[in-house]
């Protein structure tokens, strides 16, 4: 305190000037006279465009002026003094975390002035907007290009580092932070499931006037974030009342496909929305309303592919259980009804004081959704959704060098998964399946309350922010992985006479609650050591609080095995230093370097924290292998009999993931319209959950034929293979018992290059590039489920950790590019996406627990090329015959590339007033990709065969075949080609 109270006196005491706000810019200037000597006494009045909310300031002594606390926006200021000409500067982009500097001079002259010196803003414009820093999306990338959905997600396509799911430098989608006007939003997730478009539904593109895709984000404001942040700003209100409006269609008439007929079912789409701006008070206080409808059917595939085992394994359902599976060889079709609302109010109380209202509200329901993380396509299923959320702010310049922000927000979401299919099914002749997946049902409700509170002082050179901020977050959620039963049959005729496998968590309703608590706390220094180089130095310290009333111990298990399945840390504090440097070089800024390096931590996921609280001995296993008695319904306890509860266990040293991020990026103005910029980037993610069986066997049993551990007696059904129930479990009273460990690691290195090109206000263009590695041991990321996230390998193959190698997200090369011409009455606009096909790793069907650790989904294929047929693989995929005699790699494999277009036609009709009418034709995805799951398997289990064992050597050996339709497709993801018609006012 000795220390801090003086230090604070001087700041107090410091001239003009403010750190930058996350949401905000600020404009900071010296006005001169004709011999560049500082003017006192000038009044300085800034004008926002678009609002007309207008302030003024006196500069001083020294000439200063300030303006903070400016939204993104386009700005003018005006100069005057009595005796001389007044200036005024046009055109000034205000960005957030950025000082726009202005020089403006006064020249003198005799009363009575009547002219205006004009200048228009050529100051410091180049900011990174791609690969290292951030990917600020443009005008026309936010309105200009056709979207399909228009909900704030999908702008990860348009960068060449993401995706649409927002899986963002390596690293999955869910990982990915969504903040809105400074405050975070996380909506309620599925644990299992990937991002999708619907999990930012409460926000639509249209009520957004700026977004950034932040990867890192030196500021120490952004906190509780490992990866990538979509940070949006909204709209504000206009000085006078105005509305947009848009309405579009499309049909089965308007589709076609080269991988399946979209025209095979009947279908119809419409969007509409409408957004309302006006003022309440003129130049004072402003408002914006918004709102759009969505019925969006979207057509795809059949989920298999006609083969005599698909009419026959429908044929056997039919005639013997009455069961109708006809919808699995028609056109499938999603179909998704959504109601999203915004609104928001700014008003300024008074010169120094201003306040700002955000909410919004959004409704969903969606059929047959395609949601991600499920193997095989969803049918009779259904996902709906509630999201509300608001933000308040308000901002206030304390004195001539304090300035203070303070932000809360309140949010809940809700998502309900259900579905009327019968038994999930699976089987192993060919890649069918149907049913209920394993993740479904659930429910998962989130409840937030965040605040916020950020004091900016200045000291000279430097420009201080301390701040800290608080989460306080209740969760619900009602979910059990396995809970709707699963069936594993090798073929039609194991199907009739009900032979094969059976595994289901039964108990009482897995529901859980628990409330965590995040606090963070920063300070940060933003050091000017000359005009156009700046350093930025911070830190930030962020604890988390878990409950400390759950989960419940399970006593049999800490008697049995030593462990207890709640010793854990349920306190959690980080610190996460930051560095920054800018540097701005050339005549009007045409150069800048830029270089970031800190930490970054989150908080630790809620799906995890669940999953301990849930999986506690209260829900049990249920398995049988042989006869299983019935079909669709679930068999009976006798043939399927509980075989011990399902565990989970935390880490000692429980912590979400940490990320250490190091950047440089040179940006420069090759000639005044056209930009490039390039830069590298280096991540490694520690703290990443991973899975471990502590309930399989400490050592194999046998060995097959090429020396894969085997943890369990194998039982052969035809081409199924399955684990005696029982025979690979350490403690026979329990089932799986997961620990999840934090030792998952990802590691990350880009290269990207982006190009801007404008000729004139005719043509705008934009490209960009990104070359990149990632590696990672964490088999959980995608989120297929914990079947998935079990190594294979436990005790490794050699020397080398069979999990850490290419990761689920590894792309090497992805391109994205994009185009507007406008001819007045005419607009042409268009988007093209290219990216590297995605890895997988040469394995079996499920169905084959080939390692008999219980899962079927984790197992290796050992390339053998004395088997027959293998060499007509090996020609059609080098993958294989690079890895001859040994276990494949993990994604070693990678299907083919994925490219994209996209295009856009307006015509302007007539203008109404100030109201332009455009016809609007979108042509969405013209390129028609073959997107498909692939059949991994390289081998088939030979049901002519059957599996033995030596009893001397312990040796088992497993008959195999070739499978001829390895890398092709298992089931597609297409959605074809469609035009979509609409009309669009005021845009």
């Amino acid at each position: 305190m000795r220390i801090l109270i003086p230090a604070l006196a001087l700041i107090l005491m410091a001239p003009n000037g403010f750190a930058q706000s996350i949401v905000s810019g600020e404009i900071s200037g010296v006005v001169r006279d004709e011999f560049a000597r500082p003017m006192q006494g000038v009044h300085v009045v800034l004008t926002e465009v678009r609002t007309g909310l207008q302030q003024d300031r006196e500069t001083g002594a020294g000439g200063r002026f300030d303006f903070i606390f400016l939204p993104t926006g386009t700005y003018q200021v005006f100069a005057e003094r009595l005796g001389y000409r007044p200036s005024r500067v046009e055109n000034i982009p205000v960005r957030p975390n950025r000082s726009i500097p202005l020089s403006i001079s006064l020249a003198p002259a005799a009363p009575p002035v009547d002219e205006v010196d004009v200048v228009e803003f050529e100051g410091a414009t180049v900011v990174l907007k791609g690969g290292a820093m951030a990917r600020r999306f443009s005008a026309l990338e936010l309105s200009g290009l056709p979207h399909r959905s228009r909900e704030l997600a999908e702008l990860g396509r348009l960068a060449s580092h993401s995706t649409a799911s927002l899986a963002t430098e390596g690293l999955p989608g869910r990982m990915t932070g969504i903040v809105i006007d400074g405050m975070p939003f996380r909506g309620a997730e599925h644990p299992e499931y990937a991002r999708s478009e619907l999990s930012t539904a409460p926000f639509a593109l249209s009520q957004f006037m700026g977004v950034e895709l932040l990867a890192g984000g030196v500021d120490v404001e952004y906190g509780q974030l490992a990866s990538a942040s979509l940070v949006g700003f909204t709209r504000r209100g206009t000085r006078r009342l105005e509305a947009k409006g848009f309405g579009d269609w499309s049909g089965d008439g308007l589709a076609t496909s080269a991988h399946f007929d979209p025209q095979a079912k009947a279908y119809n789409s419409f969007r509409g929305g409408l957004l309302v701006t006006g003022a309440v008070i003129p130049d004072t206080a402003h408002f914006v309303l918004g709102v759009e409808v969505r019925r969006f059917q979207t057509p795809s595939p059949p989920a298999w592919v006609v083969t005599p085992i698909d009419t026959a394994v429908m044929g056997v359902a039919s005639d013997s259980f009455g069961v109708d599976l006809a919808p699995y060889l028609n056109t499938r079709l999603t179909t998704t009804e959504l109601v999203s609302a915004f609104g928001g109010f700014d008003g300024r109380i008074n010169s120094d004081n201003a306040v700002s209202i955000r909410a919004n509200f959004a409704w969903f329901s969606s059929e047959n959704p395609e949601i991600g993380g499920v193997r095989g396509p969803l049918l009779a299923s259904n996902l709906d959704g509630t999201d509300v959320s608001a933000i308040a702010s308000l901002t206030s310049s304390l004195s001539a060098a304090v300035g203070l922000e303070l932000r809360a927000g309140l949010e809940f979401s809700e998502r309900e998964y259900t579905s009327s299919a019968p038994l999930a099914t699976f089987f192993t002749e060919h890649p069918v399946s149907f049913g209920v997946p394993a993740t479904v049902p659930g429910r998962f409700q989130r409840v937030a309350f965040r605040a916020n509170q950020t004091l900016h002082f200045n000291l000279g050179r430097h420009r201080f922010k301390l701040g800290g901020s608080a989460t306080l977050a209740a969760l619900d959620q009602t979910f059990a992985f396995r809970r709707s039963g699963t069936d594993v049959f090798s073929g039609p005729n194991e199907f009739a006479g009900l032979t094969g496998s059976f595994d289901q968590v039964v108990g009482p309703s897995p529901e859980t609650q628990f409330n965590t608590q995040a606090l963070g706390g920063f300070l940060q220094d933003r050091w000017r050591v000359m005009p156009g180089l700046e350093f930025l130095m911070g830190f930030r310290i962020d604890g988390e609080y878990l409950p400390k009333n759950g989960p419940d111990l399970n006593e049999e298990w800490l008697s049995q095995s030593g462990l207890s399945n709640v010793d854990f840390d349920r306190t959690r504090t980080r610190f996460n230093p930051r560095f920054g440097m800018r540097w701005d070089v050339g005549n009007w800024h045409r150069w800048l370097v830029r270089a970031e390096a800190g930490l970054y931590s989150s908080s630790v996921d809620p799906g995890v924290f669940a999953e301990a609280m849930t999986l506690t001995g209260r829900q049990e296993v249920r398995e049988g292998v042989g006869s299983l008695g019935r079909w669709p319904l679930a068999p009976d306890s006798v043939v399927a009999p509980v075989s011990g509860p399902d565990l989970t266990l935390l880490p000692p040293q429980l912590g979400g993931p940490q990320t250490f991020r190091t950047s440089l990026g040179v940006a420069v103005f090759v000639t005044p319209e056209t930009e490039f910029e390039a830069s590298v980037t280096i991540r490694s993610t520690n703290y990443l959950p991973r899975r471990q069986n502590l309930n399989r066997l400490p050592s194999p049993v046998s060995q097959d034929q090429y020396g894969r551990p085997i943890y369990g007696t194998l039982v052969q059904q035809g081409s199924a293979l399955a684990a005696d129930p029982g025979s690979n479990r350490r403690f026979p009273d329990f089932g799986t018992v997961s620990a999840l460990n934090v030792d998952g690691t990802s590691n990350y290195f880009a290269l990207s290059g982006r190009l801007e090109r404008r000729f004139g206000s005719v043509v705008k263009f934009f490209a960009s590039y990104t070359y990149s590695e990632t590696n990672d041991n964490w088999l959980s990321g995608s989120g297929r489920g914990p079947a998935f996230d079990i190594t294979p390998f436990p005790d490794r193959v050699g020397r080398e950790d069979w999990a850490d190698g290419r990761s689920d997200f590894d792309i090497p090369h992805r391109i994205t590019a994009g185009a507007q011409i406008d001819l007045a009455l005419l607009r042409l606009a268009g988007v093209f996406r290219y990216q590297s096909g995605m890895p997988f790793t040469p394995g079996f069907r499920e169905g084959v627990d080939a390692n008999a650790d219980g899962s079927f989904r984790n197992d290796p294929a050992f390339i053998d090329d004395a088997i027959p047929g293998i060499t007509d693989l090996f020609a059609a995929w080098e993958c294989l015959a690079g890895q001859v005699g040994q276990f494949a790699a993990r994604n070693s494999c990678r299907g083919e590339a994925i490219a994209t277009l996209d295009v856009r036609a307006s015509l302007r009709l007539f203008r109404e007033g100030d109201y332009p009418i455009e016809l609007v034709a979108d042509g969405l995805n013209l390129l028609d990709p073959d997107i498909a799951e692939l059949d991994r398997a390289v081998y088939l289990v030979d049901a002519g065969g059957s599996v033995t064992t030596d009893p001397v050597t312990r040796r088992t050996t497993v008959p195999l075949i070739v499978n001829p339709n390895f890398g092709k497709p298992a089931y597609r993801r297409s959605l074809g080609r469609s035009v979509r018609l609409g009309i669009r006012v005021g845009y």
